[in-house]
């Protein structure tokens, strides 16, 4: 069947607002229209303006709840708005201090990992790099050259160059090593080399101990950067871990507190000037049974005022439509939502289509 809708408008002091959307609307189903443009024959109304003072720590609160790996069904909302967002904030702060550790470990390895792999094709060199890069009548270069050049190198090698060429690692397309030169041949060399391509990489001088020892001390490094890392995970994951009632709590009320506020985008406000109260105004539809509720529900509370317009299709247009079924019928109503549901004054199809549906399929 379908449900029969009202169309009702609400009011009440301007800064009501959050209690009345907290307390009343969050319990009954209520479609809402943009009262500024609905209301259009009402003077003085305004548009809310105010920015959601919850979207930021709801946004927190999903992230730290999402970081949760303890399964918890305990809500604590115990605290009210000013101490849920302290608490954010404060969860917050931890969480980015150790995310700045975190960060910094994580540059620190990628710093690592980059030197490693430059220094890892020269690993098989037995030679001490501190010592050798120091050297004051030879020069030492390190890089690399390819496969073809290489055999070009290598008689130049045995002809007239003065300089001894060591052979790193190889791969199908370089070969990796450095060459030793004297100091009064490392011009006429260095142009040789140039000639053959051959790409130079720069080693720093801080390294000890032979290549395959300072790649030995880097990957050492590595791995305790990412110990380090897998610590502060352990930290943040104990940081919210330990206060998840409170956190899900948080989370819960915040997105109510929030969705409340965004009512404001569909209502109007009054402006009666600085010598009186303004005034909000909320209209929309509501089912008959739960606006029967709904007024019953206020009619102890002389701030909010409630108003039912009963020529709705006239000055508003057709109320939307809202199907009410026994449970065993309930699943069809999809597909009569798939092909169009029916207008608010003709027949509801779902019975007919769940028989019909039933019967062929």
């Amino acid at each position: 069947m379908i449900v029969k809708m009202k169309f009702l408008s609400i009011s009440g002091p301007r800064m009501d607002i959050d209690r009345v959307c907290d307390k009343y609307l969050s319990k009954y189903e209520m479609q809402l229209e943009n009262a500024v443009t609905e209301l259009k024959t009402t003077d003085n109304l305004l548009p809310f303006v105010e920015v959601n003072p919850y979207k930021d720590a709801l946004a927190k609160a999903e992230q730290f709840a999402a970081l949760l790996t303890k399964d918890t069904e305990r809500l604590d909302q115990s605290m009210s708005k000013d101490e849920m967002l302290a608490f954010i904030r404060e969860i917050n702060h931890d969480y980015l201090d150790l995310q700045e550790k975190k960060e910094l470990l994580s540059k620190k390895e990628t710093d690592t990992r980059e030197k490693l792999n430059v220094l890892e094709p020269f690993a098989p060199l037995n030679l001490d790099l501190h010592k050798t890069m120091r050297y004051k009548y030879m020069k030492i270069r390190f890089g690399r050259i390819s496969l073809d050049y290489y055999k070009k190198l290598e008689k130049y090698l045995f002809g007239d160059l003065q300089a001894v060429f060591l052979e790193g690692t190889r791969n199908e397309n370089y070969v990796y090593g450095c060459y030793f030169v004297a100091n009064a041949d490392m011009s006429k060399v260095d142009s040789a080399f140039n000639s053959l391509h051959f790409e130079k990489i720069t080693i720093p001088a801080e390294y000890i101990g032979t290549p395959k020892d300072a790649c030995a001390s880097m990957q050492r490094d590595i791995e305790d950067t990412k110990k380090q890392m897998e610590e502060i995970d352990k930290e943040i994951e104990e940081l919210v871990n330990s206060r998840s009632a409170k956190l899900l709590g948080t989370r819960k009320r915040l997105e109510e507190l929030s969705n409340n506020f965004d009512v404001r985008k569909m209502a109007a406000r009054t402006d009666e000037g600085e010598s009186k109260e303004d005034y909000y105004i909320l209209c929309g539809w509501m089912s008959e049974g739960d606006l029967e509720k709904f007024q019953k529900d206020i009619e102890n509370d002389d701030k909010v005022f409630v108003v039912v317009v009963d020529d709705r299709e006239t000055h508003f247009g057709a109320p939307p439509t809202k199907l009410k079924n026994p449970k065993l019928f309930k699943p069809f109503e999809m597909y009569v939502q798939m092909y169009g549901l029916p207008a608010h004054n003709e027949m509801d199809p779902t019975v007919f289509v769940g028989l019909t549906y039933s019967f062929i399929f």
